[in-house]
C-alpha cells in the first residue's frame, strides 16, 4: 500500500472506521457505558465480536471510532462521534487511572527483563538527560506531552513494537496501529498520536536506550 500499511492492516483500519459508524446507529448506549467502563469491557458486554463477526482488535477500534468519530481519512466519509472531545478527555483520564490492560503489563514486564531497569530508573534518566526542559517546550508549543505515569506512554509504545499484531512483514513496526492503540489507552480515544509522531518519538527513545548501555 502507498501509505506503508499491508493490505491486511489497511483492511483492519478501514473496517474499524466503518464499524464505528455502524455502532453509532446500532448501539448509541456506548456513550453511557463509557462513563463507567473502558473500551475492552464495552466490547465484551455488547458482544460486538459475535454480532458483527469481527476480531477483538477491530471491535475495540470500532468502539473507539464510535466514541470519537472519524476525520475523513482513508477515503471514507467523516462522521461525528458519540461523545464530545472534552468529555472524552475527562473519561479517558479516569479510565487510565483505574486500569491498564494485561497485555500491556505483560509485554512491559518482559522488556524490563531485557533492559534490567525499572520505570522509575528510566524516568530518572530521562529527567537527568534534559527531557524536563523538552517537556516544557512541548507544552509551550501547544502540543500534547507523552504521558509519564505508572507505565509511561513512550515505554508502552516501545513494548508494542515487539508484538506481532503491531508489526508488518519481518520486524517492521506499524506506527499507524501503535498510534491507534495509544489514542485508546492514553488519550480517551482522541486522535492525538499519529504514525509520524510515534515514529519520531520511538526513534529518540531507542537512541536514549543505546546511550544507557
Amino acid at each position: 500500500m502507498g501509505n506503508g500499511l499491508s493490505n491486511e492492516q489497511f483492511a483492519v483500519i478501514s473496517g474499524s472506521i466503518k464499524l464505528g459508524e455502524a455502532l453509532i446507529k446500532d448501539h448509541s448506549e456506548i456513550a453511557d457505558l463509557y462513563n463507567d467502563i473502558n473500551i475492552p469491557t464495552i466490547v465484551e458486554e455488547l458482544d460486538i465480536q459475535t454480532e458483527y463477526g469481527v476480531t477483538e482488535k477491530m471491535a475495540r477500534e470500532g468502539v473507539q471510532k464510535a466514541i470519537s468519530g472519524h476525520n475523513g481519512s482513508f477515503e471514507l466519509d467523516s462522521y461525528v462521534g458519540l461523545i464530545h472531545k472534552k468529555e472524552r478527555e475527562r473519561l479517558g483520564r479516569e479510565h487510565r487511572q483505574e486500569n491498564s490492560r494485561e497485555v500491556g503489563r505483560e509485554a512491559y514486564k518482559k522488556k524490563l527483563g531485557v533492559h534490567g531497569r525499572t520505570t522509575e530508573q528510566h524516568s530518572e534518566d530521562g529527567l537527568k538527560g534534559g527531557l524536563k526542559g523538552g517537556l516544557k517546550g512541548v507544552i509551550a508549543r501547544g502540543q500534547t506531552p507523552w504521558v509519564r505515569g505508572r507505565i509511561p506512554e513512550i515505554e508502552y509504545a516501545y513494548t508494542l513494537t515487539f508484538l506481532p499484531e503491531f508489526q508488518r512483514g519481518v520486524s517492521r513496526v506499524s506506527n499507524e496501529l501503535i498510534a491507534l492503540e495509544l489514542n485508546i489507552e492514553y488519550h480517551g480515544c482522541e486522535e492525538v498520536r499519529t504514525a509520524v509522531s510515534v515514529r519520531n518519538n520511538l526513534y529518540r527513545y531507542r537512541k536514549s536506550l543505546e546511550n544507557r548501555v
